[in-house]
């Protein structure tokens, strides 16, 4: 099966959610990822997706009510923004593993090859 999706398919395209479910199928068909995000980056993911983390003091988190941190308590809920964000999202996937154990979720992370983002 996988040899035959791998004859038939170059890559897979899709838009990344919060939580990486589409590693298993790329590790198992041994197909490279490339990712479309229709919205700027999300803040709390971009560094799983890219391996580094834009700096909060001029970068605005999603949840953010500031398009660009001028001021120090905008930059400093900023940073709590994302740093709460990051924590949630890690204990969400932590909570999940433990709870509700799925065989994908032991897929080695598949990461994308490139990345299309409407973002500078």
């Amino acid at each position: 099966m996988a040899s035959e999706a791998r004859d038939r398919y170059d890559l897979l395209l899709l838009e990344p959610l919060a939580f990486d479910c589409v590693s298993y199928l790329a590790a198992s068909l041994f197909l490279p990822v490339i990712y479309s995000i229709p919205s700027p980056m999300m803040t709390f993911a971009e560094r799983r997706f890219t391996g580094h983390l834009s700096n909060p003091t001029c970068v605005s988190n999603m949840l953010a009510s500031h398009a660009v941190p001028g001021t120090f308590v905008q930059r400093f809920t900023n940073t709590a923004l994302l740093t709460y964000s990051m924590a949630k999202m890690k204990y969400d996937q932590l909570i999940t593993l433990v709870s509700d154990p799925r065989p994908y979720d032991l897929a080695p992370t598949v990461n994308p090859s490139i990345i299309f983002q409407n973002s500078h």
